[in-house]
């Protein structure tokens, strides 16, 4: 991690740490369903390719 990318988290949770705790506790929610979302997302594509391959592997025979 750079020192501007490290100055960038460390502004981050400055700011993050003087909003009002619901508004901490919704923030925190949404970056969560957001990397559950990434995840899913991820993971549904890892499908489809291997969904492809095992098309074209058939295909083949």
């Amino acid at each position: 991690m750079s020192e501007k990318e490290k100055q960038l988290a460390l502004d981050i949770l400055g700011i993050f740490e003087r909003l009002p705790e619901p508004q901490q506790h919704r923030l925190v929610g949404v970056a969560e369903g957001l990397d559950m979302a990434s995840a899913a997302t991820a993971h549904d594509a890892a499908v489809q390719e291997q969904e492809r391959d095992g098309a074209a592997t058939h295909e083949h025979h």
